[in-house]
């Protein structure tokens, strides 16, 4: 995915893979990008039979999100590996989801209890999405 958005305090993206089953945390959660629009951009995988919402893999970066950038993440049935920019920011190996998910584009007030101004307005772009499906063979 290719994305930028205004550095607005008091809003967050979470675009994030939620379970189709509905059964969180133990049927995992994939959410990249995802920070407040003045932070950072960081991406989380949800290890699967989670039984807390704290058990999760983090990946951090530094860059903000009033740049452009472009997002990608590979998920096999035994690696998790999140891009951004073309470069790794982090892999995960151990208990990887593999539970049906749903795409979930959510932009939302912070969860920190910073509201916006009433008067504040963010702009969230986005260029493209795109998803392939695994099939087990190489490209």
């Amino acid at each position: 995915m290719r994305f930028r958005a205004d550095p607005v305090s008091g809003y967050k993206l979470a675009w994030l893979l939620w379970p189709k089953s509905e059964i969180w945390p133990r049927d995992g959660e994939i959410d990249a990008p995802e920070g407040n629009l003045t932070g950072t951009i960081s991406a989380f995988m949800h290890r699967q039979g989670a039984a807390a919402g704290s058990d999760q893999a983090k990946f951090s970066t530094t860059a903000g999100f009033n740049d452009w950038h472009v997002l990608a993440y590979e998920w096999t049935p035994t690696r998790f590996e999140v891009f951004l920019d073309t470069k790794s920011i982090g892999c995960a190996t151990a208990r990887i989801l593999n539970t049906p998910m749903r795409w979930v584009l959510q932009s939302e007030t912070e969860l920190n209890k910073t509201y916006p101004a009433q008067n504040a307005v963010a702009n969230v772009q986005c260029d493209y999405v795109k998803a392939w499906r695994y099939t087990g063979k190489a490209a």
